[in-house]
């Protein structure tokens, strides 16, 4: 692979108990019911009313508009080395896949049905697609490996946000550029009447674990 040596203190494996609303979302993409994209999605339009297939019709333009906004803001370009950390089912890779050519592109993921799901995309552009399993907390590749890394909706599950951006600030390459999303709670949610500790009881049960709130 172009541009991302393995790092001499990597672990082969790493065990970490995995959040168990990805069981749903494995069994969703298996039966059909879901595309690649395994985030919540950017909501900067109004879904359609009162429409049966609306609700999934909706989630997928959100997850769509998701990923084209994370590529726009990463600045990506031809003939990059681009790390997804916590790649879900490949959804963004094959979305910069199918824009840019020349591109060596790795996903890597703590767990190994995800990363099952990821093996059977194909490049469609002639790029370099490579899957890894790995602690996101440790990552397995050499210092200045990569022009762009991203994270989406996954760094509240990691053990330690400042010691996975330690390691991003490690792997990125001197000009490289991180770009990700993340989701905190605020004090007083301005759309529900639910006391704040309720929602983190809720969402730590459904989609914990959630070490670093």
């Amino acid at each position: 692979m172009k541009g991302a040596e393995c790092h001499p203190n990597f672990k082969s494996h790493m065990s970490q108990t995995l959040p168990v609303y990805f069981d749903r979302l494995i069994d969703a993409w298996e039966n059909g019911r879901s595309g690649r994209c395994a985030h919540l999605g950017h909501w900067d339009f109004k879904p359609e009313p009162d429409q049966a297939s609306a609700e999934s019709d909706d989630v997928r333009i959100a997850q769509q508009r998701l990923d084209d906004v994370m590529i726009e803001m990463a600045m990506v370009r031809q003939g990059q080395s681009v790390l997804d950390i916590g790649c879900g089912f490949g959804g963004l890779i094959e979305c910069i896949d199918s824009q840019f050519t020349d591109m060596s592109l790795t996903g890597i993921n703590i767990d190994p049905r995800q990363l099952d799901i990821c093996q059977r995309l194909r490049s469609k552009s002639q790029n370099s697609i490579r899957w890894q399993e790995a602690d996101l907390c440790e990552l397995p590749f050499a210092d200045n490996s990569f022009d762009r890394v991203f994270c989406v909706e996954a760094m509240f599950h990691f053990a330690s946000r400042r010691t996975f951006l330690a390691e991003v600030y490690r792997v990125l390459k001197p000009t490289g550029r991180l770009t990700g999303s993340d989701i905190r709670l605020t004090d007083s949610p301005p759309t529900s009447s639910t006391p704040r500790f309720m929602i983190q009881a809720m969402l730590s049960d459904g989609y914990g674990p959630w070490p670093d709130p």
